[in-house]
Parts: C-alpha cells; structure tokens; sequence
C-alpha cells in the first residue's frame, strides 16, 4: 500500500506545473525554489503569465531568509513601482549581504532619485571600493569627494579621499578613473602627474586620456611633436576617425602647426581610415590629393563621391566642376549641376552657389550667347571653364535647366558676397555685356574689383581694360 501510495504521490507531482513543482518545493524549504516561482512570475517565464503581486510575495520569501537575489529583484520591483523608500531597504539589505550590483543600484538611488542623499551615495561608493574593489564604486567616489560638478555639498568635498580613490580605480584598471585623476592634476597645474595618469588611462585606450595627453604636450615649450603625433596615431587606432583625418594632415605637410617629417603614404593611410569612418573630410582631401596632386581623377572622384554623401560641401562642389569639365568623367552638366546644387543649396557653399548660378546664367541665354562670344569666353574664364573653345558642344545640354535668369543672379551675387572672386568677375561681365542685367559699366567695374581684392588677378585686368577704354 505505502509503494502504491508513493507512486501515486511521484506520477501526481510529475504532472504539476514548473511552477507548482517550485511551490512545493519552497514551502519545504528550499529558498531557490521561492527566488525561482518569484522570477517567473516576474518575467512570465515557464509558462506563467507576468504577475508582479505574485513575484514580491515569492521573493519576500527567499529574502527573509537572506536570498541576495531575490532581495536585489524586490529593490528593483520597487524602483520601477516608484517606491524609491522601500527599493532602497531592499538594496541595502542585498548590499550588507555581500551584492555588489545592489550597492551600485543603491549609489544610485541616492545620487539620482528624490530625495537626494549626495553624501550617502558617496560613502556607498567607497564602500563599494574598500570591500570589494570595484572600480565603478572607487570612480564614483572619487569624482564625488572632489566635488566634480558641485553637487556634493561643499562641507563634504574631501579633495584627499577623492584623490585615493580615482588612484585605485586607476590601479584597478578603471581608465575612467585615470582620466580623471590626471584631468584633477591638470587642474592644480601639476602636469607631471598629469601626463602619468593620462598615459595609462591612454595605454587602457581611452581616447579622451590619450587626447588630454595631446593638449598637454601642445603647451608644454618647447611643444614635443613627436609625442602628439604618437598619440593621435594612438586615438586613431582606436577608430576615432576625426584623429585619423587630424594624424593623416599631420603626416601630408598639411596641417602647418605640427612639424614633422612629411610621410605622404602614411599620411594617405590615416586619411583612409578616417575616410572608412566616415569622416568626410578625410575622403575630401584623399580626393584631393588623388585628383590633383596624383592627377588620378577616377579614384579622387571615388573619394570626392563619397565625401559628398557624407555632406562635405567641398566635395559637392569638386564633383560638380569634374562633371561640368571632363575631369575623370564624360562632360555632365546634369550631374553637375546636381551636386552644385546639393552644394549650394543643402549645404551652403558659396562656392558651389557660385558654380550653380553660371549653370543657370549660360543655361538660360541658351543660343544667344552663341551670338556672343566674347561674353561667353570671358564669364566662363571666370568660372574657371576649362571647354569654353567649344561654346557649341558646352550649350547643348542645357535644356534640362528652368529658365530663371534671376536665379542666376541671385546665386553669383550671394556667392560674391560670400567672398568668392570668380562669381564677383562673372557679375561684371554679365554687366559688361548686359546678358542676364542691366547693362551696367560702372556696376560691372565694381564687381571685377571685388573679383581682383579677393587676389583675382583676371579680375585686375578686365577692371585695368575697362578704365582704360
């Protein structure tokens, strides 16, 4: 009879619930079983609907009898509930008990939930520090102890004890740490000890540390290049890629406050991964050098390309004057003015408002300026036409453009106004010539001085040519 009434007491629990099966099991006894019912009734788990009532009730349990987890997760139910009074009994329970994350729930209760307690949640965190150091716990109190954003009350600022303990998060590989203790050196102008906990914050890669090394170095007299370099190499290592554009113009001669030797393939190498992390002016000036210097235009367009879609305003515009002239590409004027457009438009440039306003003035005048030759070979000399022989073979894809002569004007007169001296020479002959304004002398004598202020020397010689006449 006892074997029957086993077997039937094994098949019966058999066919519980998970959860049933826990019950039973933590009201014999056994505290993980309690923690277990309370979690999946917290998380819906094993079949169980979510029912927060119930998980408290279960995880009450297993923390009466001093169950660190189940003490951490009421603290949490209860943060989330709001109830920052009773969340922060349970996490100081857990944290007596030996919980390092319920200490840091609890630090942080006291810093950011009201009522604030800044000075508990400091003391929290040296606790967390001397007990079981932990590196978050030292940062933070050692941030709090000298008074990093006053928000300790000034009577509690310990400069000493928040020196201590930045030091032993940095001892325990903690670069935050570092960092900041080199930054509080920094601040009371002792640079030695400054420099040795940004290099390590810097050497446990962390790029602000390795960047603070770079301003020290740069004030120190006389400036030690070599180290800047080094470390900006570092941050760029680190995929920072603003440092790799900076460490690639170090490297190209291009940047003139940082002396160096040039390393052109070095430099090219740095701008690239600066490029690869979209940074666009790193693949601005790839495209540069590849266009210009190198006289590569199919990769220097690959560069400008993607420099333009990473909204470098330049690059727009070069794309632009490589479609409009034939540089690397079939001539394109509506590729052209696409990207002057994206360049003046979207982006601002007075350059590239400059070029779109002499797509739009040789546009829209279409056959006449056929008939014009010499206003046509003049205004393009200005704009910096490199096919202004071939007038026929240049207009005939110009029907794409509104014909808006006032557009034209307005975009050249912003542009010379924004200090660009092909636009300003482009103005006096429209001038001159009275194609797209008013025909003008005096104005156009105006607008090619502007044009020769600004270092135009064509400009000085058609203003010369007109005074003359």
């Amino acid at each position: 009879m006892k074997k029957f009434i086993y077997l039937f007491v094994i098949v019966f629990f058999f066919f519980l619930s998970y959860e049933k099966q826990r019950i039973i099991f933590c009201y014999l006894g056994d505290t993980a079983s309690c923690h277990n019912v309370g979690y999946c009734n917290e998380i819906g788990d094993n079949n169980t609907k979510i029912n927060l009532e119930k998980a408290k009730k279960y995880y009450e349990k297993a923390c009466q009898k001093d169950f660190m987890p189940s003490c951490n997760n009421l603290g949490l139910i209860m943060q989330n509930e709001n109830k920052i009074t009773q969340a922060r009994e349970y996490f100081e329970k857990t944290c007596d008990l030996g919980e390092v994350r319920a200490c840091n729930s609890l630090r942080a209760s006291y810093f950011q939930n009201e009522p604030k307690e800044i000075y508990k949640s400091a003391k929290i965190s040296a606790h967390t520090c001397d007990k079981f150091n932990e590196p978050t716990g030292c940062l933070f109190a050692g941030l709090l102890y000298i008074g990093a954003d006053d928000v300790l009350e000034k009577d509690k600022v310990d400069l000493k004890k928040g020196a201590y303990y930045l030091g032993k998060g940095c001892d325990l590989d903690q670069n935050e740490s570092c960092y900041q203790l080199g930054d509080f050196y920094r601040t009371n102008k002792e640079l030695e000890k400054s420099n040795k906990y940004f290099k390590k914050g810097c050497d446990l890669n962390h790029t602000i540390s390795c960047a603070a090394l770079i301003v020290n170095y740069s004030i120190e007299k006389p400036r030690d290049n070599e180290k800047i370099t080094k470390y900006a190499e570092k941050i760029c290592e680190l995929n920072e890629s603003f440092v790799c554009y900076l460490s690639g113009m170090i490297y190209m001669g291009l940047d003139k406050t940082i002396k160096i030797p040039i390393d052109t393939a070095k430099g090219k190498n740095y701008l690239k991964k600066g490029c690869a992390g979209e940074n666009n002016e790193s693949c601005y000036y790839l495209g540069r050098i590849y266009a210009y210097d190198e006289k590569n235009y199919e990769k220097g367009n690959k560069y400008y390309k993607k420099a333009c879609d990473l909204n470098n305003s330049n690059a727009c515009n070069s794309i632009g004057f490589h479609y409009e002239n034939g540089f690397g590409f079939e001539i394109n004027l509506k590729e052209a003015y696409k990207y002057y457009k994206k360049a003046c438009e979207n982006l601002k440039n007075n350059y590239g408002c400059g070029s779109l306003g002499y797509l739009y003035l040789v546009g829209n005048m279409a056959g006449d300026v056929i008939n014009s030759p010499e206003f046509y070979e003049k205004s393009c000399k200005f704009n910096d036409g490199e096919n202004c022989a071939n007038l026929e073979n240049f207009l005939k894809n110009y029907d794409f453009i509104d014909r808006d002569y006032n557009k034209a004007k307005e975009l050249l007169e912003y542009s010379c106004d924004e200090k660009v001296p092909q636009s300003c020479g482009v103005l006096g002959t429209m001038y001159e010539f009275g194609k797209g304004a008013s025909q003008d002398i005096f104005v156009a004598k105006e607008n090619y001085k502007k044009a020769c202020d600004l270092g135009y020397k064509l400009g000085c010689d058609e203003l010369k040519r007109l005074e003359n006449d």
